[in-house]
């Protein structure tokens, strides 16, 4: 309790790194937040490069504290989770402000610094952190998901340590990322399935289940969602899915060659998953050509 009353905000730092397990700490008591239908919509971009901190200094007049700072994190709101971003704006606050009081409560000093709804500073913050178009930032904590048990692990699908180890999972908001999509699926359909279709067939599934028009039809009337995966700033995949009333229909799930045998398929089916879960579907289904080794592999490692 004394933490919430000696809570003040620190603009001079030590020159020292935090410990991974004062960082988890302090991510977990931003998960024990409270927020909207319990959606947990926020999204943290964590950073130690100094470097960049240095150069994200810059991006608002009060942000000159940055540059000394041993660590930062942008606090995102995910318009996936609620489109609504007046309710996410309270729910970043309440898990920004469980990050500051759990702080100093390791007798780390802090300080919260505003982004949304300065547009300027938004669009800073997106050119360095070529990150998803749904993503609102917030605003900046000077430190650094998803459990109030605390000896669960962190819900990385929630935390993005800025190292470019993690993929990027971006729901198409628009008609150009859909086209994208499209674009890329056409790219992995005519050089993955020649050894199963012919040239002729994977033309026609192309034209009728993973073109533009296809997919912009599922999206208006069918109740389909496509998203976009990326890696180091690059789209490798794809997946579509179908919001049914009982289940949760796994349409598409694509990566390109240079993307496969990564596990990147298993981390896109760890967020499918967990979509699932947060729209509380008891159950996932997909459909896969019996000759398709490869992808039935995968899935079998999930049954």
């Amino acid at each position: 309790m004394n933490s919430i009353y000696d809570r003040c905000s620190i603009r001079k730092f030590k020159q020292e790194s935090l410990k991974k397990s004062e960082i988890d700490k302090i991510l977990r008591a931003a998960f024990c937040a409270p927020s909207a239908k319990n959606a947990q919509p926020w999204f943290f971009i964590v950073t130690e490069d100094k470097e960049k901190l240095k150069e994200l200094s810059e991006f608002s007049p009060y942000a000159k504290l940055l540059a000394d700072a041993a660590l930062g994190i942008v606090v995102c709101a995910d318009t996936d989770c609620n489109p609504s971003l007046d309710y996410c704006q309270q729910d970043c606050a309440a898990a920004t402000q469980n990050m500051l009081i759990e702080a100093k409560e390791l007798n780390i000093g802090s300080c919260w610094l505003g982004g949304y709804p300065n547009e300027d500073r938004v669009q800073t913050l997106k050119t360095y952190f070529k990150y998803l178009r749904i993503l609102y930032h917030y605003g900046w904590l000077r430190l650094v998901i998803q459990t109030r048990n605390k000896n669960q692990k962190i819900n990385l699908r929630r935390v993005r340590y800025d190292m470019n180890s993690q993929l990027e999972i971006i729901v198409c908001q628009n008609q150009e990322m859909l086209k994208e999509v499209a674009d890329c699926a056409n790219e992995i359909w005519h050089e993955y399935f020649p050894f199963l279709l012919s040239k002729d067939q994977i033309d026609y599934m192309v034209d009728k289940f993973q073109s533009f028009k296809a997919m912009d039809e599922q999206t208006r009337h069918d109740h389909y969602k496509y998203y976009q995966v990326h890696k180091d700033g690059q789209m490798i995949g794809y997946i579509g899915l179908k919001f049914e009333p009982d289940r949760l229909f796994l349409s598409k799930l694509y990566l390109k060659k240079e993307a496969r045998g990564k596990h990147y398929a298993s981390d896109m089916l760890e967020y499918i998953f967990e979509i699932a879960k947060r729209q509380c579907y008891q159950s996932v289904y997909l459909t896969c050509n019996k000759h398709n080794s490869n992808s039935l592999a995968v899935y079998e490692k999930r049954i």
